[in-house]
């Protein structure tokens, strides 16, 4: 009979496939860019990025690199979390002033200047990263095949 209808099945025809499972989240540290903070004291990957594009790097050692001149510097590292204390805490101590502020040679890495003329140890870095050494003969040796090269340091005050 053509006005008649077949009742409601009771169950799915087939049964429902389950889905896959998503990926793990992405790491914290997988998709923070680091960049200088607002007032350009320390290399942090909060979300408080500025304005200037240059100034946004994929890691920590680059930003410290371009920013300060050094391989290290100070960071706030938003993925760290430090664990919850059990204990109330208790006031923090002033801590004691460090011996002596870190020398400029202990910064500071030797690079070829822009026109390969000789070597300094200035923050303005090649682009290209092998060109960046921990010592001024290390930059001679390699950039003018010599263990001594004419060179700028510009952590000699002049007498």
């Amino acid at each position: 009979d053509v006005c008649s209808t077949p009742s409601p099945s009771k169950a799915p025809v087939e049964p429902l496939a389950t889905p896959e499972p998503s990926p793990s989240p992405t790491a914290c540290e997988e998709r923070m860019l680091w960049h200088p903070n607002p007032d350009y004291t320390m290399c942090t990957n909060d979300s408080n990025f500025p304005d200037d594009e240059n100034y946004i790097y994929a890691s920590l050692v680059k930003c410290c690199k371009d920013v300060f001149g050094t391989l290290s510097c100070e960071y706030d590292d938003v993925c760290s979390t430090p664990s919850p204390s059990k204990a109330p805490v208790e006031p923090l101590a002033t801590p004691e002033p460090s011996p002596s502020p870190t020398a400029c040679e202990e910064r500071m890495l030797w690079h070829p200047n822009p026109d390969y003329t000789m070597c300094t140890n200035d923050s303005n870095f090649p682009d290209d990263e092998n060109y960046i050494y921990a010592s001024l003969v290390k930059c001679c040796k390699d950039v003018f095949g010599t263990l001594s090269c004419e060179y700028d340091d510009v952590c000699s005050t002049p007498s």
